[in-house]
């Protein structure tokens, strides 16, 4: 920013700092010119107003403790620590030129199996050398991952070891207040999520859930509130990967949702295992992204509109030896309730969706199979058969499954059972940025002379800069058969209010 104090100074007569390129909730990350040996380097500054924090200065000096001492290529070199005069406290490292793996997401969707696999590789690799010199990472995500691109192939650094944990140092409970949680929900594991103390296998959860956002374009958990993202890491199974993108080998998805297990004791129990697990599922596989592999996700032909992720089940926990159990901490009674009201809410807000008796629409939508599934089907009882397409009852079921998925805000799931041609018209990100501003939704349907089409009056209420406003459209959904599959395919849905 041009009112920045800190551009065109020179730190300590040697960093002349040129430009801002980039930002976190904890520093600013500044271009700079080394004045002796006239090379590029990064300097990350922490933000002065917590600088009146202590704890947050002690974890920026854990940050160039923790990443000095790793001597690794695919993790940024740190070159210089310092304190100014006046109080600036500040990081010399490594200029990296590439893009982080957040922006690569972005703008390409999802990625081919074997590349993504190239990428988790060299982060394991990194992940392996830290986790040798008992430094647990803690916020591993793709914004902490730079990729460069090279001739031999991608070329990963990751960053950030601003609150890695240092098994031979000073617990995280010095640093922070008592129930605080350090990290980013959307990629904690769940023994981060209750505040249990972490170990490697932590990352390779986070690793899990890179993985996963690589190959489906989206993370597994999402919500509006952290609290509710960190309860669907503690108690949700993951949906499965091939129902957001069909193309992904069932190998590879078996690697992710080990990675994503509840328990650390099912997970790959070294990032080294992960990768050699993926390696091995990808054996075979083009490493470069092609035009068709980037594109939108192809969606499994087995999804069904009924598919919802399945809750983790408490057989599971059972299992857990007792003394583990015992160890959990208090904040674990606290998720419970959390949980608990949360399937309050989703339960009422299934019975507002469904006026009619549940049993029989969910037993019109899953009709019993004409011919035996194989093998690998059956042991994903997730994905339902297709509803029959001769009941207009089961038109409008899919239409309220489709509305109460979005009320939940379960994008990922609710995009799923749109046509391919309105997909098409309508690509992901750009259709979740905009549905992601409702905070309630509702619908309810008519029926037509027909049997495949529904007209519907959807009432939603949603978030604006000045608060929330409620709107209201009517138009009209028809129910098209691809692959054996019901989707939906809007014809016409006009604002009346």
């Amino acid at each position: 920013m041009e009112n920045d104090p800190l551009l065109g100074r020179v730190i300590d007569g040697k960093y002349r700092i040129d430009a801002e390129i980039g930002a976190g909730g904890m520093a600013t990350i500044y271009r700079a010119a080394r004045l002796h040996i006239e090379d590029v380097v990064a300097i990350k500054v922490l933000h002065s107003e917590l600088l009146r924090e202590p704890h947050f200065a002690d974890r920026f000096r854990r940050e160039a403790q923790a990443a000095a001492r790793l001597k690794h290529p695919n993790v940024v070199a740190i070159h210089d620590f310092g304190v100014t005069g006046d109080g600036v406290i500040y990081l010399v490292m490594e200029l990296v030129e590439g893009r982080n793996l957040r922006a690569v997401i972005r703008e390409r969707g999802p990625l081919p199996a074997a590349f993504a696999a190239e990428i988790v590789r060299q982060v394991c690799a990194a992940l392996t050398e830290a986790h040798r010199r008992g430094i647990v990472h803690r916020d591993l995500k793709p914004a902490n991952i730079a990729v460069e691109d090279s001739l031999d192939g991608p070329r990963v650094k990751v960053l950030d070891f601003g609150i890695a944990s240092l098994a031979t140092g000073q617990t995280i409970a010095n640093l922070t207040q008592t129930g605080t949680l350090l990290g980013t929900p959307a990629y904690m594991s769940p023994e981060q999520c209750m505040g249990e103390e972490l170990d490697a296998r932590s990352d390779v959860y986070s690793g899990g859930v890179v993985l996963f956002e690589m190959l489906c374009g989206v993370v597994p958990f999402n919500s509006p509130t952290p609290t509710a993202v960190v309860m669907q890491h503690v108690q949700q199974a993951p949906p499965a990967l091939r129902v957001l993108n069909a193309s992904v080998p069932p190998a590879v998805e078996d690697v992710v949702l080990r990675a994503l297990a509840k328990r650390r004791e099912d997970r790959f129990q070294t990032a080294h295992d992960l990768a050699d697990a993926l390696t091995a599922a990808t054996r075979g596989s083009p490493l470069s992204p092609s035009a068709e592999s980037l594109a939108a996700p192809r969606l499994a032909p087995q999804l069904g509109p009924t598919m919802m992720q399945p809750a983790w089940r408490a057989a599971s926990a059972s299992q857990e030896p007792s003394g583990a159990r015992s160890g959990r901490t208090a904040g674990f009674a606290i998720g419970l309730g959390a949980a608990l009201a949360l399937a309050l809410v989703l339960f009422g807000v299934q019975r507002f969706l469904s006026p009619r008796e549940p049993s029989r629409a969910a037993a019109q939508l899953t009709p019993a199979p004409a011919t035996a599934a194989p093998a690998r089907a059956e042991a994903r009882p997730a994905v339902r058969a297709p509803p029959p397409l001769d009941v207009q009852q089961s038109t409008a079921a899919v239409v309220q499954t489709y509305y109460g998925l979005w009320d939940a805000h379960r994008l990922p799931e609710a995009y799923a059972l749109l046509s391919r041609r309105y997909q098409a018209e309508h690509p992901y990100p750009s259709w979740s940025a905009s549905h992601s501003s409702v905070v309630h939704i509702s619908v309810q349907t008519t029926p037509t002379n027909d049997p495949m089409t529904v007209t519907v009056v959807v009432r939603s209420l949603d978030r604006t800069p000045y608060g929330t406003a409620g709107s209201e459209y009517q138009g009209t959904w028809r129910a098209v058969s691809e692959d054996g599959v019901t989707r939906l395919d809007q014809v016409a849905l006009d604002r009346t209010r």
